[in-house]
């Protein structure tokens, strides 16, 4: 499922949403909602096993209930701008998209919490999309825009999406 709360903040409304959800058996819900997160977060903790996977930075200090976060590697991308800097190859002002082959994303795995992915299935894993070995990583939409939720359903047909407004 996917649906947009309308807003950023932590409260009783998205936090009943995010219990609808496990309470009709979902497992995890990836949570990109900035501080709403918190309501998720409070929804996993109110169920048996609810589970969730944060964003942007690793969020594993928020909850017991997060088993990793999908994150923007500031620090290995600040890194890597550093010494393009010092190579003489940076190039300011503009926008790039940074993916794994640039290790611009990243799970943070020294505090995830998998249960049968390890560290060595990460590595290959991440080797393998910064390559685009299989044709994943090639194969994941860029063009985000659109008019309407219709408009994105059918550009991503392997992709369930449920609109609420």
């Amino acid at each position: 499922w996917y649906t947009y709360f309308g807003n950023f903040e932590a409260n009783a409304a998205n936090q009943t949403l995010a219990a609808s959800w496990y309470e009709a058996g979902i497992q995890c819900i990836f949570v990109a909602a900035g501080p709403a997160g918190a309501s998720v977060f409070a929804a996993a903790e109110a169920t048996t096993d609810g589970k969730v996977i944060g964003v942007d930075s690793d969020q594993y200090q928020e909850s017991d209930r997060i088993i990793s976060s999908a994150i923007k590697d500031l620090k290995r991308v600040t890194m890597n701008e550093i010494d393009a800097w010092n190579k003489g190859t940076w190039k300011g002002g503009e926008t790039v998209r940074l993916t794994a082959a640039e290790e611009g994303v990243a799970l943070p795995m020294e505090h995830s919490k998998w249960v049968n992915f390890t560290q060595a299935d990460y590595d290959d894993l991440y080797t393998r999309l910064a390559n685009d070995t299989d044709g994943l990583a090639s194969s994941i939409p860029v063009d985000t825009t659109a008019d309407t939720p219709a408009e994105l359903a059918s550009r991503w047909p392997h992709v369930n999406l449920t609109y609420t407004e």
